[in-house]
């Protein structure tokens, strides 16, 4: 009987996907942020990206290109990057999770807030902007 009900949970936690209230947008951005840091590379955390996000991206506009290039390199700047959850604000559709970024740019030690805006898409939490 307990091999049963071990088996019987063991198949629910993994054909069962996680909703969207077991995983926070707190958390889901704070990874983001972490692994965009660490790799240095947002096609490497693209997984996370809201569709719409990702469209841009994927576009072959050169305003895009520049926009997500750049983005790379102010990342690409921060060496030892600690990244600390300040706020989370919910605004209609969208939440807001404001992190503080701490380490080593340009050679001295730095600090600047960054806001990540998600969106549930199909019951999970999306990049949508970053401000």
């Amino acid at each position: 009987m307990i091999k049963k009900a071990i088996f019987f949970m063991m198949l629910v936690s993994v054909i069962h996907p996680i909703s969207a209230s077991a995983v926070g947008p707190e958390q889901v951005a704070l990874e983001f942020m972490q692994r965009y840091y660490e790799t240095k590379s947002i096609h490497r955390v693209k997984s996370h990206l809201h569709p719409t996000l990702l469209a841009t991206l994927n576009s072959e506009q050169k305003f895009h290109k520049e926009m997500w290039a750049s983005s790379e390199e102010l990342v690409g700047r921060w060496e030892d990057a600690k990244i600390t959850h300040l706020t989370t604000t919910e605004r209609g559709e969208e939440t807001i999770v404001k992190f503080r970024i701490e380490g080593v740019r340009f050679n001295k030690r730095d600090a600047m807030d960054q806001s990540v805006y998600l969106r549930l898409h199909e019951g999970s939490w999306k990049i949508w902007a970053l401000a």
